[in-house]
């Protein structure tokens, strides 16, 4: 998905080391003061999923 510009994908835990590519969050971890990035597409407005995760992300920095 997002190889495609749709979006983010959640998948389950057992397909993160099965599928090359995939990365695991810790989102109960606090992330990282330093080289944490956060991009979107221009050309493509976020999904309401997409733009909570954001508002997530950011309100924690």
């Amino acid at each position: 998905m997002v190889q495609q510009r749709l979006g983010l994908a959640f998948v389950p835990e057992e397909n993160v080391t099965t599928f090359p590519g995939l990365t695991r969050v810790h989102f109960a971890e606090p992330p990282p003061l330093n080289g944490l990035g956060l991009a979107a597409s221009r050309h493509h407005p976020l999904s309401l999923a997409a733009q909570a995760l954001r508002r997530t992300l950011l309100a924690a920095s």
